[in-house]
């Protein structure tokens, strides 16, 4: 044998050694195993006290509504300004862009609460497009993500406000009929897939998020709208409940497939870890960033 082959026969050898040892010791790169350590039981209990936490004082904001409805969503619309940078640049924090960005987000609130929700808007799109002019001259820059940004946390945000505060005497019934659509979709669609599984929607965006959990997901929103309508006391029949459940429902799952495929692109798992087991504010809002302006435009197209 010559020395070429022999160095091939050792350099083989020891690459299969190398393999061997890490299979042994667990040290594997599987998606499999990954997997399985990131939904390992000592991360349950975190995820669920916080998720109890979470949903406390969401709903004890949302209660009192005022002022303490405003200033909870203005801190998750500071939080989400600063996830959003990071998660852009791929996990690197920036605290001066991130500042800049709640900055614009900030002055969309006040001058959307002191001249009314139309301005607030007008004012956040006219900041991405000033965003966006800076893109255009810096090409290749993140200018134009940040643009995204403002529009993607402020206008939702905005529209949550105006909701809850602006539509009386219904707003509390309007955020809250939200949230149980919302709610109940992420739930429905958790558990139908799970129990049925099948064919993908979304394999290279969301590879767990089956037809069988979108639908179980539609079915379930719709559902417990229409056995809670009493409660809410909303106008129109149960078809017409059915079917704004249904819509909101659909727009709420395109919203958590927007965040999947940005978090995707950018090359990041979670928007932040700012919740225990949660991951970041983006994580847990991405589907009411969506409805919340589908619900507003509806109720002011429906006002005018």
């Amino acid at each position: 044998m010559n020395s070429s082959s022999a160095n091939g026969a050792m350099a083989a050898a020891r690459m299969t050694s190398a393999a061997m040892s890490e299979q042994s010791s667990g040290q594997t790169d599987a998606p499999e195993q990954r997997s399985a350590a990131e939904k390992s039981p000592s991360d349950l209990l975190p995820r669920i006290l916080s998720g109890i936490v979470m949903i406390g004082a969401a709903l004890t904001a949302l209660y009192l509504g005022g002022s303490v409805w405003t200033i909870a969503i203005g801190l998750c619309a500071i939080a989400m300004c600063f996830e959003w940078q990071s998660m852009v640049h791929g996990g690197q924090k920036n605290y001066a862009i991130a500042a800049l960005l709640s900055a614009a987000t900030l002055a969309c609130f006040v001058v959307g609460l002191f001249f009314g929700l139309f301005y607030g808007v007008g004012l956040a799109l006219g900041l991405a497009a000033t965003l966006l002019l800076f893109w255009l001259l810096q090409p290749g820059s993140d200018w134009g993500w940040m643009a995204f940004g403002v529009c993607y946390i402020a206008i939702p945000s905005l529209a949550m406000i105006w909701l809850r505060d602006q539509i009386e005497p219904n707003g509390l019934l309007l955020i809250s009929f939200l949230f149980v659509v919302v709610w109940a979709t992420d739930i429905g669609a958790y558990t139908f897939g799970r129990l049925i599984g099948g064919p993908k929607i979304f394999p290279s965006i969301s590879p767990k998020k089956t037809w069988a959990g979108s639908i179980g997901g539609l079915a379930s929103a719709a559902g417990l709208a229409c056995l809670l309508k009493p409660g809410f006391d909303l106008e129109g029949s149960y078809a017409a409940i059915a079917i704004a459940a249904l819509a909101l429902s659909m727009v709420s799952q395109l919203g958590d497939a927007l965040e999947s495929a940005l978090k995707r692109g950018f090359g990041v798992k979670d928007s932040g870890t700012l919740i225990p087991g949660h991951g970041g504010v983006l994580d847990r809002l991405d589907s009411l960033l969506v409805c919340a302006p589908v619900l507003a435009a509806i109720i002011w197209v429906s006002t005018v």
